[in-house]
């Protein structure tokens, strides 16, 4: 996969007549910019960041298409773009209702931005694994590989027993590869609920595998 560098015409999104963004998040999305938030409305968990199904629907509606075209154009891989585009609109359902609605788009250029960065550097790391991995493979034994085949037959426990609708989400996305776009069309319901359901399943499944010392 080769990488095409940031275009300075995406730089400015967003900043027309002195608009401003505010901190960016961290590529595991849990810095959060400050200010007010797009006008669509939060969801009501005290002073949570995380925006309603409406607001991500509209914005997802608005700029999908458009953010596609520029992951596409850096990652130059049609799967890698889908793959961040997902990602982006799940940093903007988790933290999106801090982000100044006059700096909205510019955020998510630079969320999907960071976002093509790290899945090219994953990339480029998985090329130069494969000596690596050779290697461990023929040093591990039946404890090792029993180990390892353990430790997958618990996360998939773990992913069967989340609640209904985030497991079907869940199973989806990773199993069949879809896009979140193409789950809700399928299930009948917002883009916004389905980015929800994924971000509450994904936060269950870290705590349990924490409590399991996986983490």
């Amino acid at each position: 996969m080769r990488i095409v560098s940031y275009d300075k015409r995406y730089r400015g999104v967003g900043r027309r007549s002195g608009q401003t963004h505010g901190v960016l998040p961290s590529p595991d999305g849990r810095r959060c910019p400050g200010g007010v938030g797009p006008r669509c409305g939060r969801t009501p968990v005290g002073n949570d960041d995380r925006l309603d199904a409406r607001c991500v629907d509209e914005l997802y509606r608005q700029h999908a298409a458009e953010l596609l075209r520029f992951l596409r154009s850096i990652l130059r891989n049609e799967q890698a773009a889908q793959d961040a585009l997902q990602t982006t609109f799940v940093r903007l359902a988790e933290c999106g209702a801090a982000v100044r609605p006059t700096a909205v788009r510019s955020w998510l250029f630079q969320v999907a931005y960071r976002e093509a960065m790290r899945l090219y550097r994953r990339a480029a790391q998985a090329r130069r694994l494969p000596l690596v991995a050779a290697d461990t493979e023929a040093t591990d034994g039946p404890l090792e590989e029993a180990a390892r085949r353990e430790r997958i037959e618990r996360i998939r426990a773990l992913i069967a027993d989340l609640p209904a609708p985030q497991r079907l989400v869940v199973e989806q996305r990773i199993y069949e590869n879809k896009t979140f776009a193409e789950i809700a069309r399928e299930q009948g319901v917002p883009l916004g609920t389905v980015l929800t359901r994924m971000r509450l399943a994904l936060s269950r499944l870290r705590d349990a595998l924490q409590e399991l010392g996986e983490l």
